[in-house]
Parts: structure tokens; C-alpha cells; sequence
């Protein structure tokens, strides 16, 4: 059965797209027919994170009856089973719930995870609740993040999201070592959402998302991907926390 599987915030710069990015990556390399649909509209970075230099269409010209939904998708190039549509470069709406729900019953007729990045915040919480089999609720260990990731878990849960899992981000010794949360079992107990990854702050991340290349084979962030992967598939295995 195909899945939505959205990816959103309480605020920006928690990096949900590199997140996204590299989540296709791993369900692709699963086997499994994975289209990222980019929906942080006015920001659109997934292009060059996935080595896409040749996109004609994005999410808007669907919106407009500018093109139809296959004329958007653009194939990854060093990636089978791995596909884009880009969001607009420049910012003209958010999509209603309506559109976004028709464009994602479309896809899962043809993919086997679509996996949607928001914009932070509260701009499509709606559109969310009502399409997604799960929402990946992104945070990094600062208080701040870990606040707002809570209000916008309590609003999707409000909306009847059917199944909320958290995502630790960006996480590093130093910022632990700053008190800036005690430790992770804090941030967990901060948003009240059940804990599906760990992601360390690592350099290869940065590198792989600037580059538009996947991650190198037997990586710590490319075992952690794959575990997280693998839990989306109903897989039992640990958490990848070195």
C-alpha cells in the first residue's frame, strides 16, 4: 500500500529538506518507487540537493493547469526509483487541502512513498492532517525548536493526524555539552511525540545536500538513513546512535 509520508517543523532551519532528500535516497535504495514532492514554496532547494538541472515545471504549473502531473516529475539522476517535483522558485500560495490531497491520491497510484517538505509552521497543518499516513515532525536539541515542534504537534493532533513520529536533527556533542536541553530524552518528553530517529550532525550530510550526491556506502548518516527507512517500512531494527 502506497504511503504519505510528510515532513514538516515548528521552525525553520531544522533541515527538512537535506532530511527529505536523503530519505528518498534510502527508500529508493529499498526498492521502493519514492517521489519527493516539495512543497516550501518561494524556497526551493530539493533541485540541487538531488542533481536535478533540468526541471521545466514545478508544483505551481500543476496548480495552473500549466502541466500535468507526469510533465512535473523529474527523475534523479544517480538514483532509480527516486523522483522530484520541485516547488515554484518564487512564493504565489499554499496550496488548499483539496489540491494537495487530489495531486497525492494521483502519485500513489504510481510510487510507493510519497514523501511531501513543508514549509514551518502552521501554513499547511491541515492540508497535513488530511493526507498523511504519518508526519515526521522534525526538531533540533535547542529549546526553542523544541517548543514550537510541540505546538505544532498539539494543532496536527487537533486536525486528527493519523500518526505523528519525531525526528531528532542535527545533533552533536557540543550542543548537548552547552546544556542547551539536558539530553535527549528531554526534547522527547518536550514535544510529546514518539521518537523514530536520531540524525547526528555530520559533515557528509552538508556535503552530499550541496553537491546534489548520494551519501558514501557504509556511512554512520547513511546507516542511520537506512534504519529510519526501514522503520517506514514496518521494519523492526535499532536506532542508529553513535
Amino acid at each position: 500500500m502506497s504511503k504519505v509520508i510528510s515532513v514538516t517543523s515548528g521552525k525553520g532551519g531544522v533541515g527538512k529538506s537535506s532530511f527529505s532528500c536523503l530519505l528518498g535516497r534510502a527508500l529508493a535504495a529499498k526498492g521502493k518507487a519514492t517521489v519527493i514532492l516539495e512543497l516550501d514554496c518561494g524556497l526551493r532547494g530539493l533541485d540541487i540537493m538531488l542533481g536535478v538541472s533540468d526541471s521545466v515545471y514545478d508544483f505551481n504549473d500543476i496548480l495552473h493547469g500549466r502541466c500535468s502531473i507526469k510533465d512535473a516529475v523529474n527523475y534523479v539522476p544517480d538514483c532509480k526509483n527516486l523522483s522530484l517535483i520541485n516547488a515554484p522558485s518564487q512564493f504565489e500560495r499554499f496550496p488548499t487541502k483539496e489540491e494537495v490531497s487530489a495531486i497525492c491520491s494521483a502519485l500513489k497510484t504510481k510510487y510507493d512513498f510519497v514523501i511531501i517538505d513543508t514549509t514551518a509552521g502552521y501554513g499547511l497543518t491541515d492540508a497535513l492532517a488530511t493526507v498523511s499516513d504519518t508526519i515526521l515532525l522534525l526538531v533540533t536539541p535547542d529549546p526553542i525548536c523544541v517548543r514550537d515542534a510541540a505546538i505544532v504537534a498539539a494543532v496536527l493532533r487537533k486536525n486528527k493526524a493519523a500518526e505523528l513520529r519525531l525526528i531528532i536533527n542535527k545533533v552533536s556533542k557540543e550542543a548537548l555539552k552547552k546544556d542547551m536541553v539536558p539530553d535527549l530524552d528531554a526534547v522527547i518528553d518536550g514535544v510529546g511525540v514518539q521518537l523514530l530517529g536520531v540524525v547526528k550532525d555530520q559533515q557528509d550530510i552538508w556535503y552530499s545536500t550541496a553537491k546534489g550526491l548520494p551519501l558514501s556506502t557504509g556511512s554512520l548518516s547513511e546507516r542511520t538513513f537506512q534504519a529510519i527507512a526501514k522503520r517506514l517500512t514496518g521494519e523492526h531494527t535499532p536506532l542508529v546512535v553513535q
